[in-house]
């Protein structure tokens, strides 16, 4: 996304980041496809949303729900209700403001929302997500004309996507996914990340359960962690955009927003683990697995 997107929908990069934007190659792997959104109905029906329209946000999101033949016309009339009453219109003048009213509908369910909003495109298991999914969605392609552009990737997203990703890591001495994390105390009992222990990598949703679902959000986890330098990025930690490959993105950038905040307190804990005595003065936790040191 640009950086020059609305703020609270999706930050730019944190401010007292000044480094290189790195590429790993992953972007000439993505298909631009045209600016539809294609639906299979029941018994085969093909609906469908076209946004491509001369004139960008919010009229180029407008126009195909006026005119999908995904929708009847009760139900066209019923979002244009819908629409006009939910924060969605909100985040055209106060996205801030928007996000906020989008937040709280966190436990309502997307049926429900779709029950008596008038949302009815027909979406897979919508009483299994929030409506703060949906609404999310909808209030960035009402403020972002490339926001509803779809890319698809080209092959396996392990080849094309993390692929690359892992290349970079591994080629610059890094290692590849993570089985334990090894941690001290200091001499004043504060607990500090060591290493760690590497692996076949464990994916979040092996024990994140339906983090897109209603009223997960009190569960999902900060990427600031109570220990200094610990933090952790991923679609299953908190952030607007939860379990989608944008809310990996934006989980990224606050918790790069969050270890430069964090800079002085890193260098302190440094310091005073150089300055220990001796070895003698930790409690150490060790694994077998030889450690990637933080």
């Amino acid at each position: 996304m640009s950086v020059n997107a609305p703020k609270g929908l999706f930050p730019s990069e944190p401010e007292h980041y000044r480094g290189p934007k790195l590429k790993v190659g992953a972007d000439k792997n993505l298909l631009v496809k045209d600016h539809t959104h294609t639906f299979v109905n029941k018994g085969g029906e093909i609906g469908e949303l076209d946004f491509r329209f001369p004139i960008g946000a919010p009229l180029h999101g407008i126009r195909p729900f006026l005119s999908t033949n995904q929708l009847k016309t009760y139900d066209e009339a019923r979002n244009a209700v819908a629409l006009a009453l939910s924060p969605v219109v909100k985040a055209l003048v106060s996205p801030d403001g928007a996000m906020k009213d989008i937040r709280n509908l966190d436990s309502v369910s997307n049926d429900i929302f779709v029950l008596f909003k008038g949302y009815t495109l027909g979406f897979i298991a919508c009483d299994k997500i929030s409506a703060r999914c949906m609404l999310t969605i909808f209030s960035l392609f009402a403020t972002k004309t490339e926001a509803s552009l779809l890319r698809m990737l080209k092959g396996s997203p392990d080849v094309c996507l993390s692929g690359p990703i892992r290349k970079y890591i591994e080629d610059k001495g890094g290692r590849w996914g993570c089985r334990q994390i090894m941690y001290d105390r200091s001499a004043d009992g504060e607990t500090y990340v060591t290493g760690l222990a590497m692996s076949k990598m464990l994916h979040p949703r092996s024990y994140m359960n339906n983090s897109e679902g209603p009223d997960e959000d009190p569960f999902r986890p900060d990427q600031k962690t109570p220990l200094k330098n610990f933090f952790l990025a991923g679609s299953y930690s908190k952030q607007d955009y939860i379990d989608s490959m944008e809310g990996a993105t934006l989980s990224g950038r606050q918790a790069s927003a969050y270890i430069c905040d964090a800079g002085e307190e890193l260098v302190a804990l440094r310091k005073k683990l150089a300055a220990a005595e001796s070895p003698e003065n930790t409690v150490s936790c060790p694994v077998t697995d030889e450690p990637s040191l933080v």
